[in-house]
């Protein structure tokens, strides 16, 4: 029997977090005939091959550079009809799978599922960066409002690719986006399901932050439309106020993280102007 869902993770320079990985995608309260798990190392220099892997899980191997490139050649290779995403640091929750197997039954093909995504520091004293990334976060239903969802955790039919075909592979940042605009054009809707969670570890230094914000903003420089293109240059010229704002309203965090993130928040805003110029001379854009 073929497994109904194939649960495709991106690999690159992360292997040393791939065994917990192994550990939540064991752990399902969902029949392990029932799904597959892909595991695609997208070029990473050395690979440590759990030994926690079940008879379920598979190694791949893709050549071509980006986690998007990546999931496509998962979904290539994936026997399950419903295709799932998240990443090396996420830990997906016991009820995951079967949260959006059932969310797939419910809404059916036509409706990309997105669960949520919790940011978990390191330690009950976060760093700075760790503070920032918890106020940051990835706000799921925010973007499900605005139609799109990360592929921290995201799923769809194979029926999608089908008919508006998969990620765009030029990408190093912001497919997921991508590829759910694209999808909404076509008719499909998105959805989000709350009991569908995975945790995701918190940045802790602020070369991980930079790096991150590296990656977004040559994803929003270098694909997508002129128009696009033309308000993220415009963008970046002024710090992102409604960011400050967003971080000073959450009030379940203390008076003393909202104003550190807003700090960081500062100091991410020098990085994306850098990175505005330098992608201006065409040099390439962060992958990590």
């Amino acid at each position: 029997m073929s497994p109904s869902i194939s649960v495709i993770v991106p690999i690159y320079e992360q292997w040393g977090l791939v065994t917990k990985l192994c550990d939540a995608l064991s752990n399902q309260d969902f029949p392990a005939l029932d799904y597959e798990v892909l595991l695609v190392d997208n070029g990473s220099q050395s690979i440590s091959i759990p030994q926690n892997m079940r008879a379920n899980f598979r190694v791949l191997r893709c050549d071509t550079a980006g986690s998007y490139a990546a999931r496509n050649f998962g979904i290539e290779n994936a026997k399950g009809q419903w295709l799932v995403f998240t990443d090396a640091d996420c830990r997906p929750h016991r009820q995951w799978l079967f949260s959006i197997a059932a969310g797939a039954a419910r809404f059916g093909p036509d409706y990309l599922i997105a669960g949520r995504v919790e940011m978990v520091p390191g330690s009950s004293r976060p760093t700075p960066y760790e503070i920032y990334d918890m106020l940051r976060g990835i706000p799921q239903d925010q973007y499900v409002r605005n139609g799109y969802a990360a592929t921290a955790n995201l799923a769809f039919h194979r029926s999608l690719v089908d008919r508006i075909g998969s990620f765009d592979c030029r990408r190093f940042s912001g497919g997921d986006a991508d590829i759910c605009r694209r999808a909404r054009a076509a008719g499909f809707k998105i959805v989000l399901i709350d009991e569908a969670l995975v945790s995701h570890s918190c940045r802790s230094t602020w070369d991980e932050v930079a790096v991150k914000a590296r990656r977004i903003r040559g994803g929003q420089l270098t694909a997508g439309s002129p128009r696009r293109y033309r308000s993220f240059v415009t963008g970046v010229t002024l710090p992102t106020v409604k960011v400050f704002w967003r971080f000073l309203r959450q009030t379940q965090f203390p008076i003393r993280h909202r104003l550190i993130a807003c700090l960081v928040l500062l100091r991410v805003w020098g990085v994306q102007l850098a990175e505005t110029f330098r992608l201006k001379i065409a040099s390439s854009p962060e992958r990590r």
